[in-house]
């Protein structure tokens, strides 16, 4: 029914299944079941692609509202020592219809939160997972930039090494065959971390 399409079911409260996405701001989440020596556990899994950066939580608390319209998110993140923040962060996911959303995103760190402050964005359903396709729209050219600097700056300090001790070399900033693996380097590197990023938002 109509009316059906834009609730969430009482059985959704651990989390909705499938991805949620905005493909103009590059962020993502979705929750996720693993099985644990203590039975199965609910992990929430948000991707900052244009950062990229990715934030795991535990859900605590979630909420479906009266009406069935907003599922109200709670969760604490987990550090990078593998410890629970004391902080609960939160956000609400408001039902437009069957797979269309609305979340609000603000700025976290260098990074985008689903928040509930911030800004409204429309955030799609879907089955499949879409890291592939933001990774390669958002977080190829970000990981394409940093590659660069650090690759540019290592051979500059060779370059200025190598010069102050008095061997004859080429500038590696105008040395097109330098370049030429330079560029090759930054493609690997920035394949290798892109399918790392699709396989941990899974």
């Amino acid at each position: 029914t109509a009316h059906a399409a834009n609730t969430f079911a009482s059985s959704e409260i651990s989390g909705p299944s499938g991805y949620f996405y905005n493909s103009k701001i590059g962020v993502a989440f979705h929750w996720k079941n693993i099985k644990t020596s203590n039975g199965v556990q609910t992990m929430m899994i948000i991707g900052d692609f244009k950062t990229p950066k990715f934030t795991t939580g535990i859900p605590v608390g979630n909420k479906i509202s009266k009406n069935k319209r907003t599922f109200t998110a709670n969760y604490r993140q987990i550090t990078s020592k593998s410890k629970l923040t004391k902080t609960t962060y939160s956000f609400n996911l408001y039902k437009l219809s069957t797979n269309k959303y609305q979340v609000k995103i603000s700025k976290s760190g260098n990074g985008q939160l689903p928040s509930n402050k911030g800004k409204k964005y429309t955030f799609y359903q879907t089955k499949k997972s879409p890291a592939n396709s933001l990774a390669n729209k958002f977080s190829r050219p970000a990981l394409e930039k940093e590659f660069k600097q650090q690759y540019d700056q290592n051979l500059q300090q060779a370059y200025q090494k190598a010069k102050a001790e008095g061997k004859n070399v080429k500038d590696p900033a105008t040395d097109p065959a330098v370049q030429k693996q330079e560029q090759e380097a930054i493609q690997t590197n920035t394949d290798k971390y892109i399918k790392q990023l699709v396989k941990a938002f899974r």
